[in-house]
């Protein structure tokens, strides 16, 4: 059975569903072979066709980070000397703010390559976001030992200290 939450492949029955909506939404507006006393007013069929693609629209982002986490889970574990399906599963995770699963992939990318500040980066910030400020301020300051100038890290150590969280020292 297919999780819910996943985008509907061509065919399928949500999609087929999506696709039948969409239909009669278009069905519905005048054209040349409909009596003008059947006619539905032009802009409610419009109005429509705009809410119904908003909808599918916010429903795909979600279900394609689900489907592409899957996709990548897939190649991780066919290859797990990967580092671009590592960094992107770990993307995947954070874009769906499943921060600690972006730091567990990000973390194999680390055990391949450990001088990625990029990547040092983005598992400090993954910490911040979900409150571990102390692991954040250590992803940050290796951020800063594999690159001077990343600006990025040097701002949060700086809001870490301003909070508190590590002394102004430790920037």
């Amino acid at each position: 059975p297919r999780d819910p939450g996943t985008r509907p492949r061509p065919g399928s029955d949500r999609s087929a569903k999506v696709d039948a909506l969409i239909r009669s939404i278009a069905d519905s507006t005048s054209g040349p072979d409909r009596p003008d006393a059947y006619r539905a007013p032009t802009m409610l069929p419009a109005l429509a066709l705009v809410a119904c693609l908003l909808l599918v629209l916010s429903m795909s982002r979600t279900a394609l980070a689900v489907e592409a986490s899957t996709e990548l889970l897939t190649q991780v574990k066919s290859n797990p000397d990967n580092i671009k399906a590592w960094w992107q599963l770990g993307i995947t995770y954070w874009k769906t703010k499943r921060y600690d699963d972006a730091v567990r992939a990000w973390h194999q990318v680390c055990k391949r390559k450990p001088a990625l500040a990029k990547v040092q980066f983005m598992i400090g910030y993954a910490c911040f976001k979900s409150e571990q400020l102390k692991p954040a301020a250590k992803y940050w300051r290796q951020t800063l030992s594999c690159d001077r100038q990343h600006e990025k890290a040097r701002k949060g150590l700086q809001l870490l200290a301003r909070k508190g969280v590590i002394g102004s020292d430790e920037i």
